[in-house]
């Protein structure tokens, strides 16, 4: 009989910070000069007067709106330095503008969360702070044109589409252009969009740093903050309007894990507004929510400063995430989906329940949720590190044709390092993940409920004795048993937990009656292997059956082994590689499957089940 030893979870940390957003970069096609505007053509694009492109001129001076605190809408000074044709993209030109004013002292120059905030000449709307000069004094900065930031007004609300091509997030400036910044800024530098604050309430330091880990891995042009809990808007909303120059979130998430960008109003028509001058996630139609702000303060960061803020009221639905800006209508709001938990600390004594509600239609809803239920299991636990959890899990959601349907699973984990985030990998990306991203028919997920509980204690079990014995040999073994087609083979094996006396438990299963005689099979008494175990030791971890169905994908999902599973499986041979009668163990001592299971039985325990044996079975 050999020994498998028990399989110790290594904490991958930043495996999860994930998924939260991918994509390609694209940069601008070059493209011909269009032609200015002909003479007497009305100065306003959706009934909002503008400056056009076209009649600007260098030195000309005007204002800009922006809030720097509280809720307060100031203004600053803009002096223009030039126009870069087809600067940001073919068809959007850029505007490099000198900033000044007491409020510019103040924040040391154009700051992330400006995005946005409106610069007017003459009264008219120019354009919005979107770009900052990297290098040198960050006074300099770009704004996106207003023509085309006020065309996304006028745009048709549809359902979004997955993101494929990020956009260009830096200008390249023409030759006079540059040497107008370097001169205003006193540096080199370059123009980069600036990037967007993204308000994060229930996360802590070393959780906020995952976040913005996976954020810097992405590439995405956010830096996380800590923020306040939001609360999920009611139908019917009152809303107020959005002011140019007042804060304005671009919201993912409600409650116990809020998530917001922050930017500013540049314009607004009726119930319609315009914000940001450069995209969020570039989704194009979208169906995020759209609420006010209030600042808390700007951080002077040398490398890009930025405001620190907080998601406020409720203002409307977001419906358009475009190269030029984002888009809004006020007093219509996004669908929600309910993350929930329920979690007993078995140390404490206590139960504690939270709840956030994800933007359904957000593509990345699996990685909101995963952070969501780390929010309440982190507070469940009330400490980050080593411990046990069991877990019960439920997704409903919608089919093809609106169809219901309903996923349910229970599951044990253990981590020497980390259980949270250790606990979480299997609902949110392998079970959530799958059932969203499936090839077969799309699906919304209208719910995803957690319950259990979560301890310190080391609740788990390692095989530490197996005993075989068959119909036809009743006298239990250790080191082999003998056995006919037909037979019923019984197997005792022992388990230890970490402290305490050891337990017994058995299992019975079948030899087929195909089995030819004079073959050995072995049988192979372990633990659960749950989806987890695949997913971290394996590098071509050995994949279930394909699913040809949602329905499939479903069941597949729903019956995997759990980690709590006692398993005996008798096996075809395995073929070793040290010679006959040598055991190699893989994967850091998770058992290798030696082929087809000819025959298996299952016990689910309330602890983990670690470790292995194989016993040789000889039919005769």
């Amino acid at each position: 009989m050999d020994r498998i030893a028990h399989r110790r979870p290594a904490f991958v940390a930043l495996a999860l910070a994930m998924a939260l957003l991918l994509g390609l970069s694209a940069a601008p096609a070059p493209a011909a000069p269009r032609p200015a505007a002909p003479r007497g053509a009305a100065p306003s694009v959706a009934g909002v007067p503008i400056l056009p492109v076209s009649e600007l001129r260098r030195g000309m001076v005007g204002h800009g709106l922006t809030v720097v605190s509280g809720t307060e809408v100031r203004s600053f000074g803009v002096r223009i330095l030039g126009v870069q044709p087809d600067g940001i993209a073919p068809g959007i030109d850029f505007i490099l503008v000198e900033l000044s004013g007491p409020l510019i002292d103040e924040t040391g120059g154009v700051v992330a969360g400006m995005s946005g905030s409106p610069v007017y000449v003459g009264g008219r709307l120019v354009g919005a702070v979107a770009y900052g000069f990297f290098g040198g004094d960050f006074r300099v900065a770009g704004l996106t044109p207003a023509e085309p930031m006020l065309e996304i007004l006028t745009y048709p609300s549809t359902l979004p589409a997955a993101r494929e091509v990020r956009w260009p997030e830096r200008v390249a400036l023409a030759p006079e252009l540059r040497e107008a910044a370097v001169a205003a800024a006193g540096g080199e530098g370059e123009m980069r969009q600036l990037l967007i604050p993204l308000a994060v309430s229930g996360l802590g330091d070393r959780r906020l740093g995952l976040l913005r880990q996976g954020v810097r891995d992405a590439g995405l042009p956010f830096v996380v903050t800590s923020g306040a809990r939001a609360a999920a808007p009611r139908r019917p909303e009152r809303t107020a309007p959005l002011p140019p120059g007042s804060v304005y979130s671009a919201v993912l998430s409600y409650g116990d894990l809020t998530i917001g960008g922050i930017g500013t109003t540049t314009a607004r028509l009726g119930r319609r507004s315009v914000a940001f001058g450069h995209p969020f996630f570039f989704s194009g139609p979208a169906r995020m929510g759209l609420n006010g702000g209030s600042v808390l303060g700007v951080v002077r960061n040398i490398l890009f400063p930025f405001k620190v803020a907080n998601v406020g009221l409720p203002h409307g639905l977001l419906t358009q995430d475009r190269l030029a800006g984002v888009g809004g209508v006020a007093g219509r709001f996004p669908d929600l989906t309910p993350v929930t938990a329920r979690l007993r600390n078995l140390d404490l004594g206590v139960t504690r329940g939270g709840a956030t509600r994800i933007v359904r239609e957000f593509e990345f809803l699996d990685s909101l949720a995963f952070f969501a239920l780390l929010v309440e299991l982190d507070r469940a636990f009330d400490r980050i590190g080593s411990g046990t959890s069991r877990l019960a899990w439920t997704i409903t959601g919608t089919r093809r044709g609106g169809r219901r349907f309903r996923f349910h699973r229970e599951n044990m984990f253990r981590s020497d390092f980390d259980i949270a985030i250790e606990a979480l990998i299997e609902p949110a990306f392998l079970n959530l993940s799958a059932i969203l991203h499936n090839p077969f028919e799309p699906v919304r997920i209208t719910s995803m409920r957690l319950e259990g509980d979560v301890s310190q204690r080391d609740r788990t079990l390692e095989i530490t004795r197996v005993r075989v014995s068959s119909s036809s040999h009743p006298e239990p073994v250790e080191f082999g048993v003998q056995a006919r087609p037909g037979d019923v083979l019984t197997v005792t094996v022992t388990l230890r937990p970490p402290r305490g006396e050891a337990v017994e438990k058995t299992l019975r299963l079948q030899v087929p009656d195909f089995v030819a005689r004079g073959t050995t099979l072995q049988l192979v008494v372990r633990g659960g292997r749950g989806a987890f175990s695949d997913f971290f030791f394996f590098e071509e971890p050995e994949a279930a059956p394909e699913a040809g169905s949602l329905d499939d994908l479903l069941a597949q999902l729903e019956g995997a082994e759990r980690n709590n599973d006692l398993i005996a499986e008798l096996q075809e041979p395995f073929v070793f590689e040290g010679g006959e009668g040598e055991v190699v163990p893989v994967a850091d001592g998770v058992p290798p499957d030696g082929g087809f299971a000819l025959a298996q039985a299952v016990r689910t325990l309330r602890q983990i089940v670690q470790g292995g044996f194989f016993v040789d079975v000889t039919v005769t």
